[in-house]
């Protein structure tokens, strides 16, 4: 898988390259918040402005909405991550913009969306490396990014620590989990990622778009630790509380 532009041989992968930076130039940066379009930026300050926090208790490990604000019944027990950690609710601006960068191709919005998710992480463990939730091969074929890798670099950047593009691959394709509940998620999922030994003694911050019941970070992690990583740390963008309709894109 490469990182940086997802799926495909070298050749396709370079001309996608050159016409997502012919494309920035020919059409110039707008935030791609319906309504806005305002110019020189992805996502405006503006708009950055107007998310909203992560609303009601929660769950101090996965970020959940719990009643008391204490562990949630997925979290008790040995959960394969140490937190979670999100800008905000999968909704207004930050759905819309991750919709601009996974469904439409606006690259340039992974920048902006990764800043704010690493300042909602705010540290990370010394001498942690970055992961990014991969997709898998054939999926990626059909798209202009993979998206999960460019907030991955960008959330590597901010913070100023190493991303490890090639420590997790997806060797089985999944069904979407669009519409399907807790169980059929994580049924869905079993098995389906492995871990290079490139973790094997280091903390990892795992990179994902949203999280909605945590089946993706949870099958991730587990295997992060499998191949002998310390910890696990999950930083999304998103968190959703609960799965989006059929009929909405996921």
């Amino acid at each position: 898988m490469d990182h940086a532009s997802g799926g495909g041989g070298p050749g396709l992968r370079w001309g996608r390259v050159v016409l997502w930076a012919t494309a920035e130039l020919l059409f110039p940066p707008r935030c791609v918040v319906r309504g806005c379009a305002r110019a020189g930026t992805w996502l405006c300050p503006a708009c950055v402005a107007g998310i909203e926090p992560l609303a009601g208790r929660r769950c101090p490990r996965c970020a959940a909405r719990c009643g008391r604000g204490e562990r949630c019944p997925a979290c008790h027990g040995a959960a394969p991550f140490a937190r979670v950690t999100a800008v905000g609710p999968y909704a207004g601006v930050l759905r819309e913009a991750l919709h601009a960068l996974k469904y439409r191709g606006v690259r340039g919005v992974a920048g902006p969306l990764a800043a704010l998710a690493a300042r909602a992480l705010g540290t990370a463990p010394a001498g942690a490396v970055v992961v990014g939730v991969p997709a898998h091969g054939g999926r990626l074929a059909g798209r202009w990014l993979d998206h999960a890798a460019l907030l991955a670099d960008g959330v590597g950047a901010a913070l100023r620590l190493q991303v490890q593009p090639r420590a997790m691959v997806r060797q089985r394709a999944t069904r979407p989990q669009v519409g399907l509940d807790p169980a059929e998620r994580a049924a869905n999922l079993s098995g389906a990622f492995r871990a290079s030994a490139v973790v094997r003694g280091a903390r990892v911050v795992l990179v994902d778009d949203v999280m909605t019941t945590g089946a993706t970070v949870r099958e991730v992690s587990a295997a992060l630790l499998a191949a002998g990583a310390r910890s696990v740390d999950v930083c999304v963008v998103a968190r959703a509380d609960q799965a989006p309709r059929r009929s909405a894109p996921r």
